[in-house]
């Protein structure tokens, strides 16, 4: 991902680049579908945002905003265990996150601390959707694996059809982390919870979302906003993007534009005479190409 800045603006964004050619050695569709997947949840306030995606006869890139605080993981390694009102109001975004994406067909199938982005007031939002399931709706299920060690729910381990709810046994790790800073592989059980100095709410939440049982988990889920440990939080008011986070966010240190690229220059890049991946194989993407409507806005303002 490089660091790249709107030429007119000069507005700070992130700028995903892949290379054509290793994805045509791999599946191409995965990238396709993530790109999908950044149009479908643009409205989101708890999924990162994409701006754009572009494509040069070698390179495809995805223009996102620029989360200024880094990802979960990192502030999970130097500051947990963090507070339980500032696990509760991650965790609330996060579930709504959530649920918006199941609304909408899609299973993220990666959840984890690194794929939690903070801005600098310490919003989280989800992001990486490159290992997403699009179009999975009520009771349809999904027969491959993905997933990141620890975080996987034992419905994918034991090679069993799965459903949106693995999403939230990954969410149950995550809170167990910021609850401890424990690593996701000591989840095994009750007794590593309960070994532990919980919150007795928050810990009742984590054992629910680690239900083995995925209709269980379920069950649970859909009744999560009206839990205990969610008593304080104003759903409306998260909805609508105006709670106030309760986190304390380490300091960013400011980073120098001027030594960034700028994002026509590393769109617009020089091209040979002959293309190095033939017309066939370019088909492929010719639908990847999408602008935001407040991309737009940027792109043409007087």
């Amino acid at each position: 991902v490089a660091l790249a800045s709107h030429p007119a603006t000069d507005m700070k964004l992130a700028v995903k680049v892949i290379k054509k050619r290793k994805l045509l050695n791999e599946d191409p569709r995965m990238i396709l579908t993530e790109r999908q997947i950044l149009e479908k949840v643009g409205e989101s306030t708890f999924c990162t945002h994409a701006y754009g995606t572009f494509q040069t006869e070698e390179d495809l890139f995805i223009v996102m905003e620029y989360m200024k605080g880094g990802d979960l993981f990192n502030l999970i390694k130097s500051s947990a265990p963090l507070s339980t009102a500032a696990i509760r109001f991650i965790a609330a975004e996060l579930l709504c996150g959530l649920q918006y994406l199941h609304r909408n067909g899609i299973v993220h199938r990666d959840l984890k601390p690194q794929n939690i982005l903070l801005d600098s007031s310490g919003h989280g939002k989800i992001a990486d959707f490159g290992l997403s399931k699009l179009n999975v709706f009520g009771d349809q299920k999904i027969y491959t694996g993905a997933g990141t060690p620890g975080y996987v729910a034992p419905e994918v381990l034991h090679q069993k059809p799965y459903d949106a709810m693995v999403d939230y046994y990954s969410l149950g790790v995550i809170l167990f982390q910021m609850a401890t800073g424990a690593d996701a592989r000591l989840v095994k059980s009750r007794n590593d919870i309960y070994r532990r100095n919980i919150d007795p709410d928050l810990r009742d939440v984590i054992e629910q979302l680690l239900l083995n049982c995925p209709k269980w988990r379920r069950n649970s889920v859909q009744r999560f906003r009206e839990h205990r440990f969610f008593s304080q939080i104003d759903w409306n008011n998260l909805e609508a993007g105006l709670a106030t986070p309760l986190l304390k966010m380490p300091k960013c240190p400011e980073i120098n534009m001027k030594k960034k690229i700028k994002v026509d220059k590393l769109i617009q890049q020089p091209r040979g005479q002959l293309m190095k991946i033939p017309q066939r194989q370019q088909q492929m993407f010719k639908n990847f190409d999408f602008t935001s409507t407040k991309w737009r806005r940027m792109l043409y303002r007087p």
